[in-house]
This record gives structure tokens, sequence and C-alpha cells, in this order.
């Protein structure tokens, strides 16, 4: 009873650090935005002033470009985020956007999974635990489809590969779980349980694939239909094919590895100890894990340091005026933190693994799917953070240029 009181208080202790960590993200986060868009809040005012004034408008039209000419900031103003036109920002990504539509979806209904179990889990008994998991995942199977649908309909404007979209994110991680735990039940009977037959383990996989089929595919596209009338859609427009030119410089160049690799680290972070807490409890100790409520709040804290992060990336991007944001405000970088984690740990722990390639296949098997997982998870949170920045910036701009809303 002493352990287990000092494990949850550590981890109470590692929450209370991790939200004292985010809320100061979040303070220069909004201090940063909030600058910017005021100052563009000013001119908008300024601009609405001069328009009433109709007096003596020529007159006020020829002193506003004089006065442009002899402003030293009109350099400044002509630069920078403002430089971009909401064509530029609002473009549809250049590189795999259905791929980038499949793992938006497929990280939003993850992240409703692990936050929904973990509330489940906490306030049950443990020992329906999987079961949980799987009756959620498919009752979540909606959120996997509207988002995927919302994105797909906000980016391509057009029905010609919805259907096909919408079907891999109802098939990709569900079929690589699938073939994860195919392969692992074939080498733990060839390897250990050599009396064992396939049968089982057949018949297993069909009522899978039956239940994937009658019942998680539909729930898939029902929620594609729900989802498919986004808030706004970008126009089908000829300067959505002819970018504009990325200035090239130095500080892109290191912004581009920077970035990404900073946002996976401090967002690992708030996570770390929980995952270190789940790693030794099931693959050392032979235990169950059994602190969910701080686990979901984990999760809560990494949403919240996600889009902190997505939008101050977002941003600095957009001032150096480079509107290729889409993959870079989705940060997947987590994930890699996450697989890099678990490979330290194997390799710490290799003497409890047992040195059985049973075991060596089911460790990473797990460790590709929670990391692959998690990478989505925070792809998606970024991703809705990073739009809700640009249509605060540039959403006024776009409904004036005659965009669909």
């Amino acid at each position: 009873n002493d352990h287990t009181h000092s494990s949850s208080s550590t981890h109470w202790s590692h929450i209370r650090n991790s939200s004292l960590l985010v809320l100061l993200l979040g303070v220069w986060v909004m201090a940063v935005i909030s600058c910017s868009l005021r100052r563009k809040m000013y001119e908008a005012i300024e601009s609405t002033d001069e328009e009433e004034n109709t007096s003596d408008k020529q007159q006020q039209q020829q002193q506003h470009v004089d006065k442009l000419e002899q402003s030293p900031t009109t350099v400044e103003k002509t630069t920078g985020w403002r430089a971009l036109e909401p064509a530029d920002v609002f473009a549809p990504p250049q590189q795999h956007p259905l791929l980038y539509c499949v793992t938006i979806g497929t990280g939003a209904h993850l992240f409703c999974t692990a936050t929904l179990v973990c509330l489940w889990c906490s306030t049950t008994s443990l020992g329906s635990v999987p079961m949980s998991t799987f009756v959620i995942y498919l009752l979540c199977g909606p959120v996997a489809g509207g988002v995927t649908s919302y994105i797909y309909q906000m980016v391509f404007n057009d029905d010609g590969h919805w259907a096909a979209c919408v079907f891999l994110t109802s098939a990709l991680f569900p079929a690589a779980a699938g073939m994860a735990l195919f392969l692992t039940n074939i080498v733990y009977i060839s390897t250990i349980n050599n009396d064992g037959s396939f049968i089982p383990l057949l018949l297993t996989m069909i009522q899978l694939g039956t239940i994937w089929c009658l019942v998680y595919v539909p729930l898939v596209f029902l929620g594609a239909k729900l989802g498919a009338h986004p808030r706004f859609q970008l126009p089908k427009s000829a300067s959505y094919y002819t970018p504009r030119e990325i200035p090239v410089s130095r500080v892109a160049t290191i912004q581009n590895w920077l970035g990404p690799i900073s946002t996976g680290l401090l967002v690992y972070a708030i996570i770390y100890n929980e995952m270190d807490s789940i790693l030794i409890a099931v693959w050392t100790q032979a235990q169950q894990y059994t602190t969910f409520a701080s686990l979901a709040v984990a999760l809560l804290l990494i949403a919240a340091a996600t889009s902190f992060s997505s939008i101050l990336l977002v941003f600095h991007r957009l001032r150096i005026e480079n509107h290729r944001w889409w993959w870079f405000g989705s940060p997947v970088t987590p994930g890699v933190f996450m697989m890099l984690h678990w490979l330290v740990f194997f390799l710490k722990s290799v003497d409890v693994m047992h040195e059985m390639v049973y075991s060596v296949i089911l460790y990473f098997s797990c460790a590709s799917l929670v990391s692959v997982a998690f990478g989505c998870i925070s792809g998606a949170i970024g991703a809705f953070s990073s739009l809700w920045l640009l249509d605060r910036m540039y959403g006024e701009e776009r409904i004036s240029s005659g965009s669909n809303c």
C-alpha cells in the first residue's frame, strides 16, 4: 500500500509540473499571437474610419499614398505573414494530401478512444480493460469518418476520392493492428506452444474481420456523411495551382529541423513518466497498469501542449513567408520520441525479455503501433489548432476574396 501511494504521488507530482509547463507555454503563445492580431485589428479599424469620411476622399487617398511612400514601416507591412494571400495560405498540401486526411482522421479517432478508455477504466474494474478498449474503439468509428471527411472536403472541395479516403481511414490502422496480432500469435504457436493449432487463431481473425466489415466500416462511413460539410472550403482557383515562391533563408532551413524536434520533445516530456510506468508495470513486473486517472489528465495536457506548439510553429513559419504549413503544423515527431523511448527501455531490460523471439516480436509490434498512434494523435491536434490560427489571421480576407464559407 505504501508503494502504491508513493507511486501515485509521483504520478500526480509529475502532472503538476507538466501543468505549469503547459500554462507557461500557453501564456507565451497567446501573448505572441494576440500582439500580432491586435496590430492587424487596429489597421482594420483605421481603414474603416477612413472609408466613413467621404467628403475629402480623393485628398485623403493621396495623403495616404504619400504617407506610405515616406513611412519606414512600409517594408514591414508588405513582408512577413501579412504578405501572404489567403490563396497561398489555404492552398491544399502539395505532398501526400490523401495521406494527410487519413492521418488526421485516424489521430482524432485514437485520441477520443484513448481519452474515453482512460476515463472509463479509472471508474470500473481493471479486468475489463481489453474489452472496453475494443468496444470504445468501435463506437468511436464515426469520429474517424467525420474528421477525415471534414478535412478532405476542405482540402479537395470535390468528391473524386472521398470514398477511397474514408475507406483508407477505416482500414490502415486496423489492418496494421491485425497483422501484428496475427504475426505474434503465429510465432507463439510455432516457437512456444508447439502442440497448439492454428484453427482457433484463424477463427479469431475471421471474427475480427467480420466485426470490422459489418460494424466498424459502416460506422466510419456514417460519420463521414455527417462530417462532409466543413465550416469552410478552399475555393477552386487557378492561384492554388501556381503557388507563391517561398524565400530561401537559413532561418527557414533551421526551422524545418528544429521546430518539429523541439515540439516532439516538449510534448513527449509530458507523458514520459506515465509511459515509463506502463513499460515497467507490463514488461518488467508483469502487472497491470492502474493509474488511468493520471494518464487521462496527461492526455489532456498533451492536447494543450501540442496545440500551443503547433500554433507557435505555424505562426513563425508564416512570418518567413513559408505557406506550406500542413505537415509542419501537424507534428508527428512525438511518435518518433515514443519509439526511441521503447527502444531504450528494451536495451536496458533485455534480460527481462528472456531472449525469446516471441517476446521481441511482441514488444516491437506494440512499440510500433503505440508510436504510430501517438504520432497520429499529435498530428490531428496540431492540424485543428493550426486551422484555428489561420482562420483568425486570414479568415476575413478569405471571405472577402470570394471563398465559400
